[in-house]
């Protein structure tokens, strides 16, 4: 492998007295399309927010090509080369496609060609360009996230979670984008998914991380062919929480082949088997409350059994 663009070596982090991050180390090299994949509160996003110094690792180092970013100011990481896709944007569709590009100075001629370019991928972004980003559908949100991040013209975008919630169609929408950026610009890709499936599809190389560790690395094709990660990744995707039947979840609550979770920033909670079924449960949107984010996980059910909706 050539000399990494990104290279993350042993980075730990806690939240109170709870490992969030321990030890984890990672490569990604330039040009490269690297899938990140594991359960919820296995610690992804708490890394892109290491990466991108939204928090600051305990211990740890983190070098983009020759560069500490551990040392570079939160709101320069981009102009050094690296953007990320956010799931909560704010101001006009327009206003973020020039928020993106705001690196670029007086690059006047190549920002305007840029967002017409990008008006083009997503038609209807151009159809929505005096709308509030926050009142855009799932799906147009996630398309004008992955435009804003590309407006810097970023050498590594790390992408979180772009399929969420989001129609097979429009997934595959994005996905062929990412592999058109990745083609023709050689940008390098570190793709957060829950959805193991289409990580593993784009990517050329996986990490499986695992309650804060790296709990496997390799070629995609390798995680695919393995047996155990697609029992625990693959064919479970099918029997999601938010696909399984009221009957089917209470079935499986009572057998114990599903406890719902809660999450706290990538910090997993689970009852203990024996404990009575009682869920705490938050809608979907994220609250941040002294720091701490509370993030959804799907349909859960409440302690009589029923639906807490979205």
């Amino acid at each position: 492998m050539s000399v990494a663009a990104l290279d993350v070596r042993d980075v730990r982090i806690r939240f109170g007295g709870v490992t969030a991050l321990d030890g984890i180390s990672l490569t990604v090299a330039p040009g490269e399309i690297c899938g990140l994949i594991g359960p919820n509160g296995a610690g992804k996003t708490t890394l892109f927010n290491c990466i991108t110094r939204i928090y600051r690792p305990d211990s740890g180092t983190v070098r983009f090509g020759a560069r500490d970013l551990l040392a570079v100011p939160r709101h320069r990481i981009v102009r050094h080369g690296i953007a990320r896709t956010f799931q909560n944007l704010a101001l006009f569709v327009h206003e973020n496609l020039r928020v993106g590009a705001a690196v670029r100075g007086k690059d006047r001629d190549g920002i305007a060609a840029d967002i017409e370019y990008w008006y083009e991928v997503f038609p209807v972004l151009r159809a929505r360009a005096k709308q509030i980003a926050g009142t855009l559908s799932g799906g147009e949100q996630q398309m004008l996230a992955v435009a804003r991040a590309l407006m810097s013209r970023p050498k590594l975008l790390l992408c979180d979670e772009i399929s969420l919630g989001l129609a097979p169609k429009i997934v595959a929408e994005l996905f062929a984008v990412l592999r058109r950026i990745n083609d023709e610009d050689g940008t390098a890709l570190l793709l957060v998914e829950q959805n193991a499936e289409l990580a593993l599809d784009l990517a050329g190389r996986a990490y499986l991380l695992e309650v804060g560790r790296v709990a496997g690395q390799g070629p995609a094709a390798e995680f695919r062919d393995n047996d155990a990660v697609r029992r625990a990744y693959l064919e479970k995707a099918a029997a999601s929480p938010s696909k399984l039947s009221h009957a089917g979840i209470m079935e499986a609550a009572r057998t114990q082949e599903y406890r719902p979770p809660m999450f706290i920033d990538g910090i997993k909670w689970r009852m203990a088997p024996s404990a009575p079924l009682g869920i705490l449960a938050f809608r979907p949107f994220q609250w941040d409350a002294t720091g701490v984010a509370f993030k959804p996980f799907g349909d859960v059910i409440d302690i009589s059994g029923k639906y807490i909706t979205k």
